[in-house]
């Protein structure tokens, strides 16, 4: 990460030894906290030296790429794949989750967050029991920290050609290629030249995707371990799209590109078993298609036992048909008539007219429709039923679904909180128990969090006074309800970026929890094998790292307490003193005693009052596991002194140490306080605290912060990802934005099909504070549906990503609800 200011201050370590992944810091040398390197060394890099491997040894790079890239004058707009990292990751977390079973009566076994398959009855799976003792060989880790950079790999290079289905090549298509071992971070992307693409640099003996796409071309992909190639061979590492008509054995015909439509995705999937016989088939193909040429072709067949040959059953007038807007989906729901048996094999094509289905534009596609694997293209899809279709209670079925009754106002309005922007404490208890293969708390799934955590495209966000903005809306039919059509509401509000060098100077009041129970392991499993540190290890690798977070003109004070309170720095300026002076103060910590969090927070808010500075940010950094032992943590304390109507704002934010802290008092003391909290629970999170995170935790920048969304009456809402929702404003909690933040607002709506109306608005309405002129302002984000339909898809799927898992946590659906929607309304988001 670049984004060091250009100010040299040497930090002279005198009094102790870091031994930091490899590289010393040893007595009495002089390191320049702008580079992290020694005093005298002419390198001067910013992003390398001692600075650099503090984070690495913390655990890798850092979490917000948008900041670094900000920092380095680069661009952070646009289509950078945000959207699908972020879909991918909680894809694989619902595989994840899906995959856990538990026992049921008679040896059955079903989804923990299922059904019993043999009483019907909800499964009842609780969550493991935390311990403070770490098991003596700790779990594998299915998911690996990953590094900072590649460096650690052998390096190779890579190349190919596109070309079409009649073995030209092609010019200006996209190719995009990622690592698929998540502990090596690699992703790159050019377009072809000649047909020719090339990359160096690339991580050998690891899998690599390869997806080409160009539009009005169904995308293409191959998946490939990359050979180390020492001797340079340049076809060591060839991988064609298609062959160029000379037999060549780098590419195939069947991954050409191609411009007739495809069928991509398929409801029931591919050689699925055992569906209900009432399951609507649902087919998704790579671009929009004539919907005749579709309708007249499409098939369900029946292929005879020993027989290669397809007998058509059921045709187009055996189902109803309903598309999507832009013609590139279809579901074909059954008719009460149509029966389907368990000893058949059923295929889904086109036979039943000439076979011939077309794009928009015409270009045709004759035979073999299916290409949903990287293998060759199929005739068809194929799967079985279990038993006889009972056309009574499918009637009885649709008969219970209604449309919604007409709405009760023209428009309607909720106020709504996110919480604080830099709030993201569960997410980071929910990945340690993922990559732990641990069931997470429920009570960890707050989603609002999580879309704060994860970071999404920029794309055509305006200028919204302070923040800029993006408003989107995904529309498609309802998946029980044929009455219905869902509506999603994406809006992507970013805050302003600040790099270390343009931040504030600030006031940071440091306390610190020495109580015994810190040195508890911080974690109950090892995240590469190695001993699992101490709450206490974590806490002082932390603020060893913050020094390369501070500048010139920084004034710090720490406070020490278990029992009691006691200060070992004050008014230290950077800059200015001798960093001796900290480095001294971090050597004298010895853990004993209880926890008074009471006293704690008095000696904290006492001493930032004392040093208070108006020109300068004035924060308290609270680093505990809040196990308190004695005293009251009385919210009116914290609410009094943080107050901003004193006219001396000083907000506290939290590090919750360890995966047994108490997450409810430090979310409580930090909203009161007007902070952030983060909870540590290893070397990565405490990288991401005191590297991307740390300006976000200290530098609001927009204070009691409320949003409003206005909509058509027609609308009725439906699920929210919000922490509160009110028609009434007193009863949403207002919030602070902060500096280098973004927040995701996921909203779900249902409207009937007939109600849609493109010139209706959507508003977003957002009043704030500035902190420091104490003046009030108001900014309004307003769209037509139609200005916003269909834009943003690939944000607002991935935010739906997020939101399935989240609900999946919470057992708010069931195993069954969840696979549903991966296989009928988002089969390909993710993948």
């Amino acid at each position: 990460m670049r984004i060091f200011s250009r100010a040299i201050l040497p930090l002279a370590l005198t009094a102790m030894t870091l031994s930091l992944g490899g590289c010393t810091t040893t007595a009495n040398q002089q390191v320049n906290l702008t580079t992290g390197s020694p005093v005298g060394n002419n390198s001067g890099t910013p992003g390398t030296g001692q600075s650099a491997s503090i984070f690495r040894a913390l655990g890798g790079a850092g979490l917000n790429p948008t900041v670094a890239l900000f920092c380095n004058n680069e661009n952070v707009v646009g289509d950078r794949g945000y959207a699908r990292q972020v879909a991918r990751t909680y894809r694989a977390y619902l595989n994840q989750l899906l995959s856990e079973t538990h026992g049921g009566n008679g040896s059955q076994t079903g989804s923990v967050y299922g059904i019993d398959p043999l009483t019907g009855v909800p499964v009842q799976f609780p969550t493991p029991e935390a311990t403070s003792t770490p098991e003596a060989t700790p779990m594998p880790n299915p998911f690996p920290t990953a590094q900072d950079d590649i460096s650690v790999v052998e390096k190779t290079s890579f190349n190919g050609r596109v070309f079409d289905n009649t073995n030209m090549p092609l010019d200006g298509v996209t190719v995009m290629a990622r690592s698929l071992n998540s502990s090596i971070n690699y992703a790159v992307e050019t377009t072809t030249s000649n047909g020719t693409f090339a990359f160096n640099n690339a991580p050998a003996g690891i899998q690599i995707e390869i997806v080409v796409s160009r539009p009005g071309y169904a995308p293409m992909r191959r998946v490939e371990v990359l050979k180390s190639n020492k001797q340079g061979d340049p076809d060591a590492n060839r991988y064609d799209f298609g062959t160029g008509g000379d037999n060549s054995n780098f590419g195939t015909d069947y991954n050409a590109l191609t411009d007739e439509p495809l069928v991509t995705g398929i409801l029931p999937g591919r050689n699925a078993n055992g569906i209900a016989p009432e399951t609507p088939v649902v087919l998704t193909f790579s671009e929009p298609v004539d919907r005749a040429s579709v309708e007249s072709n499409f098939a369900l067949c029946v292929q005879p036992p020993g027989s290669a040959e397809l007998q058509v059953v059921y045709t187009r007038a055996d189902f109803t048909a309903n598309w999507s807007s832009d013609d590139s989906q279809v579901t074909f729901t059954p008719r009460p008539d149509v029966k389907l048996n368990s000893g058949e094999r059923y295929a889904i094509g086109f036979k039943a007219g000439d076979g011939i289905i077309k794009d928009k534009s015409g270009v045709v596609r004759a035979q073999d429709h299916f290409k949903l694997t990287d293998g060759r293209y199929e005739a068809g899809s194929y799967f079985t039923v279990e038993g006889e279709f009972n056309a009574q209670q499918f009637n009885a079925q649709q008969a219970s679904f209604q449309p919604l009754p007409p709405p009760a106002k023209a428009r309607d309005a909720f106020y709504f909180s996110y919480d604080d922007s830099a709030s993201t404490a569960s997410v980071e208890l929910f990945k340690h128990a993922m990559s732990n293969n641990q069931l997470p708390n429920p009570a960890w799934s707050k989603t609002w969090e999580f879309l704060n955590y994860e970071h999404f495209d920029h794309l055509e966000q305006e200028s919204l006074g302070l923040f800029k903005a993006s408003m989107g809306l995904w529309k498609y039919p309802h998946l029980q309800n044929p009455y219905l059509d869902t509506y999603e509401v994406g809006i992507h509000l970013s805050a302003p970026y600040k790099c270390k060098a343009t931040r504030q100077q600030m006031v940071l009041t440091v306390l610190m929890d020495i109580s015994t129970s810190m040195q508890d392991p911080s974690s109950q499993f090892s995240q590469d094998g190695s001993p699992i540190p101490s709450k206490q290890t974590l806490a002082m690798e932390g603020l060893k790292a913050m020094a390369s977070q501070l500048k010139a003109g920084d004034k710090v004070n720490l406070i020490l307490f278990n029992n009691k309170a006691k200060t070992v720095l004050e008014s230290f300026q950077v800059g200015q003193d001798a960093e001796t002076l900290f480095s001294q103060a971090l050597d004298a910590i010895k853990l004993q005693g209880g926890t008074n969090l009471q006293e704690a927070l008095e000696a904290a808010y006492s001493m930032a009052e004392k040093h208070y500075d108006t020109r300068k940010m004035n924060r308290i950094l609270f680093i505990t596991d809040a196990q308190a032992t004695e005293g009251n943590v009385d919210m009116g304390l914290v609410r009094a002194a943080s107050a901003t109507d004193n006219g001396r704002p000083i907000y506290l934010s939290g590090l919750g140490m360890g995966f047994g802290h108490d997450t409810e008092r430090m979310n409580r003391i930090t909203e009161e306080g007007h902070g952030a909290y983060y909870s540590i629970n290893t070397l990565t999170d405490m990288q991401e605290a005191m590297g991307d995170r740390f300006i976000p935790l200290m530098d609001v920048i927009a204070r009691n912060v409320r949003f409003q969304i206005e909509f058509p009456g027609f609308m009725r809402h439906n699920k929210s990802a919000s922490e509160e929702l009110s028609a009434n404003p007193s009863q949403v909690q207002p919030t602070n934005f902060s500096a280098n933040t973004s927040q995701y607002f996921w909203e779900q709506f249902l409207s009937n099909k007939t109600d849609f109306t493109g010139n209706e608005k959507v508003v977003l309405t957002i009043t704030y504070e500035d902190p420091r002129s104490r003046q009030q302002k108001t900014e309004r984000l307003e769209k037509s549906l139609a200005e916003i339909l269909d834009k943003d898809l690939q944000n607002i799927k991935a935010a739906h990503m997020v939101s399935l898992t989240t609900a999946l946590v919470r057992r708010e659906v069931s195993a069954a609800d969840v696979r549903e929607e991966l296989e009928r309304l988002v089969p390909d988001v993710g993948r």
